[in-house]
């Protein structure tokens, strides 16, 4: 069977967080999963937009997928190993498989960043923290 067009609105969508035991080890960061939401989609990727609000972070994490960011607004900083990026919006990082990475905003907008993964659905990534 032919796979199927995935529409999905980002207003429409839900903000999902960690559950409250994980957040002093992940992060405060809240998220919107839009395509590979599960595996009946039968799609190659996976994309959502995270949400960092001023003072939150996503906490430095791994997974063996690569990841690619896009910033579609606010500042922050972005680091990937020992590299730190200042992002804004229109920066675009790949992230390699395995590299350790965190976000963080100091500002008050907002940091939105679209995020992608060339896996199937989101089962097949495995944070580790």
């Amino acid at each position: 069977m032919a796979v199927q067009p995935v529409v999905r609105q980002l207003s429409e969508q839900p903000w999902q967080s960690w559950p409250p035991e994980q957040v002093a080890e992940r992060g405060t960061v809240t998220w919107k999963d839009l395509i590979g939401v599960s595996p009946e989609e039968g799609t190659n990727t996976v994309m959502g937009v995270v949400r960092v609000r001023k003072g939150e972070v996503l906490k430095p994490h791994r997974h063996s997928e690569p990841e690619c960011y896009f910033t579609l607004s606010g500042r922050g900083l972005v680091s990937v190993d020992e590299t730190i990026v200042p992002v804004e919006p229109g920066t675009s990082i790949y992230i390699p498989g395995n590299a350790r990475h965190h976000i963080e905003n100091s500002h008050e907008e907002d940091l939105l960043i679209l995020y992608t993964f060339a896996v199937g659905d989101w089962n097949q990534v495995t944070y580790r923290f």
